[in-house]
C-alpha cells in the first residue's frame, strides 16, 4: 500500500503575492482527504472511491455516492493527478533534480492548441492563460511537487508542496466521514 501526505504552509508574503494554506492525505487505492481555504474559511473533504463528504463553516454535505455531484480538491487538485494533464500539454524533459529531499524530474510543458472554447480543467488548475508551465515531478510517485505558470517569461501562479511524507500509515480517523460530519476536522 502506498500513502502520501503533504502540507502547504501558511506564511506572510508581500502584498502582491498571496499564499493559501492547504493539506492533503492520499492512501491508495481510493482514499483522499483535503483541507483548503475558500475565502478566509477552511473546507475539509474526505473522498472514498466515488463518495465524498465535506465540512465547512457553512455546513456539512455529501454526494451520498451520486456520481453527478462533484467536490473540488483545492489548490492541490492540479498536483495529485498529473496524468489528467497529459492530453492538453506538450511536455519536454529538462533535467533531474531533488525537491524536498526527493528525487525529481524538471519538466517544461506548453499548452496544446485547443480549437474549442471548452473549459479545460488543466489550465484552470495550473494557471489559465499561461504559455508555459515549469513542473517539478516526484520521480518516485509521479505527483507534481511544484507547478509554475508563466506568460511571456513572467510567473503568475505557483503551486508547490512545502512538506511531504511518503508511505506513512494514517489513523482511520483521517478518512472517517462521521468525524467530519461532527465538525471534527483537525488531524
Amino acid at each position: 500500500m502506498q500513502s502520501v501526505a503533504f502540507k502547504k504552509a501558511d506564511g506572510g508574503q508581500p502584498a502582491e503575492e498571496g499564499r493559501e494554506a492547504w493539506r492533503v492525505w492520499l492512501e491508495k487505492p481510493e482514499k483522499r482527504r483535503t483541507h483548503f481555504q475558500v475565502g478566509d474559511q477552511m473546507v475539509a473533504a474526505v473522498f472514498v472511491g466515488q463518495r465524498w463528504w465535506s465540512w465547512s463553516p457553512w455546513g456539512f454535505t455529501t454526494n451520498e455516492g451520486a456520481l453527478n455531484h462533484n467536490h473540488g480538491f483545492g489548490p492541490a487538485e492540479g498536483l495529485v493527478e498529473p496524468a489528467g494533464h497529459l492530453g492538453f500539454l506538450q511536455i519536454r524533459f529538462d533535467d533531474r533534480s531533488t525537491f524536498l529531499s526527493r528525487p525529481a524530474l524538471l519538466v517544461t510543458a506548453v499548452p496544446r492548441t485547443i480549437k474549442s472554447n471548452a473549459f479545460i480543467p488543466t489550465f484552470h488548475m495550473l494557471g489559465t492563460g499561461a504559455d508555459l508551465y515549469k513542473l517539478t515531478v516526484d520521480a518516485e510517485i509521479g505527483i507534481l511537487l511544484r507547478s509554475q505558470a508563466e506568460f511571456e517569461g513572467h510567473a503568475f501562479r505557483a503551486i508547490q508542496v512545502d512538506e511531504i511524507a511518503v508511505n506513512e500509515r494514517f489513523d482511520e480517523a483521517v478518512f472517517d466521514p462521521d468525524l467530519l460530519r461532527s465538525g471534527h476536522v483537525e488531524v
